[in-house]
């Protein structure tokens, strides 16, 4: 594995988790219980490995998140440096009259092009008629319905479940 490991587990285990696991989509290929079974270890330590090697795959998962994040942070940089630098560009070639620039590397003009501007959204909105409008599809708020159905109010198609959730410290 590539990355650092926060419990060492059986090998044999792990392995047969592995194998189990489609690359592509983390999906299990098949039933590994019975391939664990194989192994003659008895139940408290099949657990336990198990439980170290979730909490490994939990830290990655963590650790690749903190590495999303600081990609992301990084690209806005690059970005928002790139938009600055090509407006600068932008505004020398039109304060000196260039409509182009050429040379061995690289091409830049302008093209002209159109876009619709709202200067004024409420009074836009005020007057719109629905044809000028995009209206998104309405999404359940999940907290106000979990709020009324514990209040005795009837909310049609939706229910509070109860879920058993394993934690793993």
């Amino acid at each position: 594995m590539a990355y650092n490991l926060l419990y060492e587990i059986n090998q044999q285990i792990e392995q047969i988790i592995m194998d189990a696991v489609d690359p592509e989509t983390g999906e299990l290929l098949y039933d590994i219980d019975a391939e664990l079974e194989k192994l003659h270890l008895d139940a408290e330590t099949l657990l336990e490995n198990q439980a170290c090697f979730v909490k490994n795959l939990e830290a990655e998962a963590e650790a690749l998140k903190a590495e999303e994040a600081k990609l992301a942070a990084r690209r806005k940089r690059v970005e928002t440096l790139a938009i600055t630098r090509k407006q600068a560009i932008r505004d020398y070639m039109l304060s000196t009259g260039r409509d182009k620039l050429r040379s061995s590397r690289i091409y830049a003009s302008f093209r002209r092009s159109q876009a619709v501007e709202i200067q004024n959204m409420k009074e836009f909105l005020a007057f719109a008629p629905a044809s000028l409008l995009r209206t998104k599809d309405p999404e359940p708020n999940k907290a106000a319905i979990k709020e009324a159905i514990q209040a005795g109010i009837e909310v049609a198609g939706a229910e509070i479940v109860i879920n058993t959730n394993l934690v793993i410290k």
